[in-house]
């Protein structure tokens, strides 16, 4: 689940609310984000992203092209390469083939 900009907005107000009252929750908050900002730089140039693999793989466009090729080849099994239908030894060649 990803945070909302409103979200991030109404935090920001609160920290800073709760910083004026409470010295050691500043102190704490601001060393916080510096940590936090350390290590999320070091994970975006140290980690590469899912998206592109998953995008490739499972994406929109490659399920079509899953599907279709999925649709082609029961196509192919039912009524072998040239359309004809095929009897049973045939349909288990072209199983063992696909």
């Amino acid at each position: 689940m990803r945070c909302s900009g409103k979200q991030l907005e109404v935090y920001d107000e609160v920290v800073k609310k709760k910083a004026a009252e409470n010295p050691l929750f500043k102190e704490i908050v601001e060393s916080q984000l510096a940590f936090a900002k350390r290590a999320t730089q070091w994970e975006q140039d140290t980690v590469v992203s899912r998206k592109m693999a998953f995008d490739h793989y499972f994406g929109p466009e490659r399920e079509e092209a899953h599907l279709t090729a999925d649709r082609d080849r029961q196509s192919t099994i039912r009524n072998g390469p040239d359309g004809a239908l095929h009897c049973p030894s045939h349909f288990l060649q072209a199983v063992a083939a696909a």
